[in-house]
């Protein structure tokens, strides 16, 4: 499950690589063809970063302490509200919820502007994609969830290790305000993109009109 959920992770930030590249191409040609490959490349990244942050879920759940992530901040006897809880309880797992929320939301983003604002989504997309490329780069290469533990001799050998039971969730994050406080925080920080997306697309279609704030009131209303 932790290799799988790697897997997702960095096939997600190929789609969003590519949704970035060919937001861009839409935007100088103008084809059209670009822009619906990308938007369909932004529903797959969201599906996959999903099932990435669904297996981190999973490998708590199933007590597998040989994922560092899991034995830093789950234990056999942590109930499992706060099993759930311990996926944001570390920076790797928060860093997957981040990552996990970003795509969600461009998502959301591409639906409710499938058939509105064409001129200025091939931008919109360009820029989403590259913020979740670049927190997905972050998230693969410099704090996996999924790292697995091992033990290292003086020989300089490892071997895969699997403690007995996890060090459980910080004491001071066992409550349940504390549990929803992250999520509503990085709603509010990431949600924020959106406005800019489209106050960056506004700029580069010469749009100086009032169209892209009329389009984000609700989400800058929602995040803020």
């Amino acid at each position: 499950m932790a290799n799988f959920g790697s897997f997702c992770l960095l096939f997600a930030l190929c789609l969003a690589v590519y949704a970035c590249i060919a937001s861009l191409l839409e935007a100088s040609q103008k084809r059209g063809s670009f822009l619906r490959g990308a938007e369909r490349a932004v529903y797959a990244a969201t599906g996959c970063v999903t099932l990435a942050f669904l297996s981190l879920l999973a490998l708590h759940l199933a007590n597998d302490f040989s994922v560092s992530h899991v034995a830093s901040t789950s234990s056999r006897t942590l109930p499992v509200f706060y099993k759930i809880a311990a996926i944001w309880g570390a920076h790797d797992g928060s860093m997957l919820l981040w990552v996990f929320f970003t795509a969600v939301l461009c998502a959301v983003v591409v639906v409710q502007n499938r058939r509105r604002h064409r001129d200025m989504m091939p931008v919109v997309v360009a820029v989403l994609m590259f913020n979740l490329a670049f927190f997905l780069a972050l998230n693969i290469f410099f704090s996996n969830p999924f790292n697995r533990l091992a033990q290292v001799f003086a020989d300089g050998s490892a071997q895969p290790f699997v403690p007995a039971d996890g060090r459980g969730l910080n004491p001071l994050l066992q409550h349940w305000a504390m549990v929803i406080h992250p999520p509503i925080l990085y709603v509010g920080f990431i949600g924020f993109v959106v406005p800019f997306a489209f106050a960056i697309a506004a700029l580069a279609t010469r749009q100086s009109g009032d169209t892209w704030i009329r389009t984000t009131r609700r989400w800058t209303l929602l995040t803020w």
